[in-house]
Order: C-alpha cells, then structure tokens, then sequence
C-alpha cells in the first residue's frame, strides 16, 4: 500500500462495525491428549445407493421422533423447563462442554448490548466511537488505572528491549494490525485481571491498560518473534485472539482463562508436557534463526507456567509475560497441528518421518502427511468422496482451530465421522465383530474383515462442504433469513427452556426441538460447517431435554467471519483487504 493512500485513510472518517467477544466459552485454548481410537483400513470398492431412512433409523430412535410428534407443545415446555431447573452442570467431565442454558444467557446479554447485524451474526460497533484507531494512544490521556502495567513495563530492566520500536517490521504482519486490535476490543473490568508478581490468581477488576507505543511494542515484539520462530503465520491467529483477549496480556477469562493466549488449566498441562522439548529446539534455531535467538536471551523469564487456576499469573505478569503466554499459545497450536499432520518443530524447521527419513516440508499443497491424517486415511476418503489432490493443510487447521473450541479428539472424531457418512460406511458393532471371529474359527480359514462396511453409495461432495467463508442462508421458525450454521446453532440449543422466556421464544424452541431428531441424523448430508454445529454435543437421538455442547456451535463461522470483517474494513479503508489478514484463512483452496 502507498504511503499516501494509507494517510489519505487515517484521515477519513470511517465509522465502521467490529467484531468482538463471540467465543465466549469457546475462550478455551484447550487441548486433550486422548487419542481416539483408530479405524482399520477401509474398502470402498462397491458402493450401494444411499439409504437416508436406514442412516435415520440408526442415529435417531424413532421412539423419541415419534414421541415428539405425538406430544403437545405444552407438555414439551413443561418438561424442558423441569429438565433446565434441575440439570446438574456439575457433573459433565468433558473440558469443553457448554450448558444450553448459559448459551440462552450468553444470547440475552448479547441481545442486551448496542450491537447490528451483518450476515447474520453479532457485529459490533466500534466501541471507541471515533475513526479506525492504527496509532498509539498517549498515556497522558489515559488516567492513572490505565496505566499500571505501563509502569511496570517501562520499570523492569528485562523488559527493555522489548518495548522498543522494531527497527524492522515483520514482513508477514504490520504493527500496525496489533495497535488496532488492542484499541478497538474492550472487555468489560471483570475480564481483566492485576497481577502483581508471577503467583497467584490476580485481582480482577482493573481497568483496560492504555495502548501506548511501548505496550504495543512489547506486544508485537514476542507475537512476531514466536510465531516467525515456530513457523506460524501470525494473521491466522488474530481473527481468535481479537475474539477473546484484544492482545491484553492481563486478559482474564471467566472460566480462569489467562492473558493474550487465553489459555486454561487443562491447556497449560497440555503444553507443559512438551515445553521442555521444544524450548531445546527453539534453542537450537537460536543459532540461525534472530527470532529464536531472541526469544531464549533471558531463560529465567521461560520457567514452566502453573496448570493450577490459582496460579493463572504465571501466565498475565511481567516481564515473563507476553512472551511466555504467547509461547505457550504457539506450541499449543503447533502441538495439535503436528499431531494431525506427523510434522515436527525440529532446530528451527519443519520435518516429516517418513519411511525412517527425515524430510523438509514445504508447506504447501503438494505435502503429504503422517500422524492422524494417515491413521484415518482422511486423504484416500476424501478422493473417494471426490475430491483429488486435496490441500491437506487446510483440513489440518480447520481440525485445530476447531479443536480449540470443542477438543481435538471432538474435531478429529466429527471429521472422521462425516467424511464416513458420506462414504456410506457404517461401523461394525462388537456383536458383529464376535460373530464374524466365530464364523473365522468355525470355518477354519482365514476370515479378513475390517472395522467399517460399505452400506451406501458415496455422497457428492465437493470444496464447497467445507467452505466456512461463505455459508448458505435459509428461513427460520421464526420465517427470518438466516445463516444455516445459525439455524443449526438455535435447534441444537432448543433442548433448553427457561421459564423467563416469553411465550413467542418457548413456541420457537419447541418448533425447533421437534425438528432436531432428524436434522442432527441427516447433518453428513448438509455441509461440513453445518455438521460439526449439529454433533459436537453428547446428544444421542434419545435425550429429550438437556444435553450438552462442545464449545460453541458455528464457532469456525464466527472466526472466519472476523477475519472476513477485517478483509472487508480495510479493503474500504483504501488499503489492502490483505493488510491484517489471511485471504486463505479457512478457505478450501485446492
């Protein structure tokens, strides 16, 4: 972008709609290390026609479809107002699980707030009322509260370095796109946390820090130097951290997420498990690598952080953080993605084992994987289903960014799960399985079976079923246009009904939680993004009240529309729409 083009925009008056705070329990930068268990290798050579009511009739008791139909609305009210009074939260043991009902709450103190909508989602306004903040705000305007951990950053000796002005910018990522992000998201005072010294849970209630030329400095100086050093495009992230932290290194979540990462407990001992290793190779790349290099020059600052919530400090104070918190965000990142795909963080670059060599990958479409991807055989089904030389890359990060929200094993499984529906493949149950083992030992003669039948033909599918840039619209219950992930999202969240809701809000859920049964049964024949909304909870086709979510359903939707809001804000802006952002960020490209 020309210089002058890019004054000519700071100067205009732009008052434009921002994004902020749609993750909501889906803050989590979770990870869970339970692998699931792995398929047998799969034939796929005749391929009957698809059978849609045999594929109903085995997700969905029909009993409950049945029983839906025959009750009244009345009676379905009763029952899952009873059913939302008496719900024991409590005792759900998965990390991501979200109640229904504090979805409903979250939505309320949504509707509550000065917001408009945009392709049918929550878009706020600018909350700074005034033109696209690029600059830095000058502490004198600021007020004493904001600038505590001003003081603290320009006072510690460690810091000093790092918040100075870079004398070269990134090349991926202007400083610019950080100063903007951290004026414009505001979280309200309970989100944002005093930590004094390394320990401790921190005091929350503290005003958002000024945004001053050294905070920005601090900031964008660890974000570059940890995402350039483990190989990260650093505009892939900002969609979710504008999302959740604003880049505030004392950023508290409710549920004891902590800083810019907005990592949890569970996150923390996930990371910690291989922190040691990958600071020996962060070390090592230190030798070539000036981001690396520049990372390690003060080791004391990099000591493990707590897992435990009452020491979520050691993730928000200074001078160990940013740096740490965004380490441990990055390995996190790295850690799930290598555990798709086979490839490893070694002295600096990316390796796969393959046939017991090491080999350079080149980041593109052209690499082929190891690790779950190979174990699933995500790639040989993705071609059956139609689609050749698949990108595999792009499903290695649709599975991670879901992973932060609903657990990696959740996406890993829900992928597997819909790209063998639409194969036409069915499971074979243990009995099955028995039956087959003694039918082998009767006859006496080898009996090779697999894990999964062909039952059905296999599903047209095509890019655009994992397209979470540009998702289809059709009518609610409530005969409004809306977004198909969104309708998905409300019938998946209809099991709950508080007796708070006004009439014309129980009708429409009862409406919905009708039609649920069959929707989540048919989900393999909708697209991808729709899929992932209707499963990612422990419904079984039998809960006729309360059940539980897996973080928040459409969460990549809501992550690909920020990235597409800032591709949009500063396209208009007179810039590039490339500026701040990724164009290929959860794009299926080929």
């Amino acid at each position: 972008m020309k210089k002058s083009a890019f004054g000519k925009w700071l100067s205009h008056p732009t008052y434009f709609m921002f994004w902020i705070a749609l993750g909501f329990y889906a803050w989590s930068f979770s990870f869970n290390s339970k692998d699931v268990p792995v398929q047998g290798d799969v034939q796929m050579s005749s391929l009957a026609e698809t059978d849609v009511s045999a594929d109903f009739s085995e997700d969905v008791m029909q009993t409950e479809y049945k029983d839906l139909e025959a009750k009244s609305d009345e009676q379905i009210i009763a029952e899952l107002e009873a059913s939302s009074e008496k719900y024991d939260f409590s005792k759900d043991e998965n990390p991501y699980a979200v109640d229904p009902q504090a979805l409903d709450e979250f939505d309320e103190k949504m509707a509550s707030a000065p917001y408009k909508v945009k392709d049918n989602y929550f878009v706020y306004e600018n909350i700074l009322d005034g033109d696209i903040k690029v600059d830095f705000e000058e502490a004198k305007a600021c007020g004493a509260p904001r600038l505590i951990y001003e003081k603290m950053i320009t006072s510690n000796p460690k810091l000093k370095s790092w918040i100075q002005l870079p004398e070269k910018e990134d090349a991926d990522l202007p400083m610019k796109c950080i100063t903007h992000i951290m004026n414009s998201v505001t979280l309200p005072k309970a989100n944002y946390a005093l930590c004094a010294k390394a320990s401790g849970g921190g005091r929350r209630g503290i005003a958002k820090s000024c945004v001053t030329q050294n905070m920005v400095s601090l900031t964008y100086n660890a974000y570059t130097d940890v995402t350039d050093c483990l190989n990260l495009n650093p505009k892939d992230l900002l969609p979710k951290i504008s999302n959740e932290s604003g880049f505030a290194l004392n950023a508290y979540g409710t549920k004891g997420d902590g800083g810019i990462g907005q990592l949890t407990g569970i996150a923390i001992a996930e990371v910690n498990k291989v922190y040691d290793n990958y600071l020996t190779q962060i070390q090592k790349a230190a030798a070539t690598k000036p981001s690396c290099a520049r990372i390690m020059q003060d080791k004391s600052v990099l000591t493990k952080a707590s897992a435990e919530p009452s020491q979520r400090c050691s993730l928000m104070a200074v001078p160990e953080n940013p740096l740490k918190n965004v380490l441990y965000m990055a390995i996190l990142n790295r850690m799930n993605m290598d555990r798709m795909s086979g490839i490893s963080f070694l002295a600096g670059k990316d390796y796969l084992s393959k046939d017991g060599e090491w080999k350079l990958i080149k980041n593109n479409s052209s690499d082929s994987f190891e690790g779950v991807f190979k174990k699933y055989q995500f790639k040989a089904k993705l071609e059956k289903l139609g689609i050749k030389n698949a990108n595999l890359h792009f499903y290695k990060d649709v599975l991670t960014f879901a992973g932060y929200n609903m657990g990696t094993p959740t996406s890993i499984r829900l992928f597997d799960e819909y790209l063998s529906k639409r194969l036409g493949l069915r499971k074979i149950t243990k009995s099955e399985k028995a039956e087959k083992v003694k039918a082998e030992e009767d006859n006496a003669s080898p009996y090779l079976f697999n894990e999964q039948e062909v039952l059905a033909k296999p599903i047209k599918t095509s890019l655009k079923d994992f397209d979470f840039n540009n998702t289809a619209v059709a009518y609610d219950v409530d005969e409004k246009e809306k977004s198909v992930v969104t309708i998905a999202r409300l019938q998946v969240n209809s099991g709950s009904i508080s007796k708070k809701d006004a009439p014309v809000v129980k009708a429409q859920k009862v409406k919905r939680r009708k039609e649920l049964p069959k929707q989540w049964a048919l989900a393999h024949l909708k697209t991808f993004p729709e899929y992932l909304a209707y499963r990612a909870n422990n419904y079984d086709g039998k809960s006729t009240s309360h059940f539980t979510m897996y973080g928040t359903p459409g969460y990549l939707n809501l992550v690909a529309d920020k990235n597409k809001s800032m591709r949009d804000l500063f396209n208009a802006s007179g810039s590039s729409p490339d500026y701040c952002s990724n164009p290929n960020f959860l794009k299926a490209n080929k």
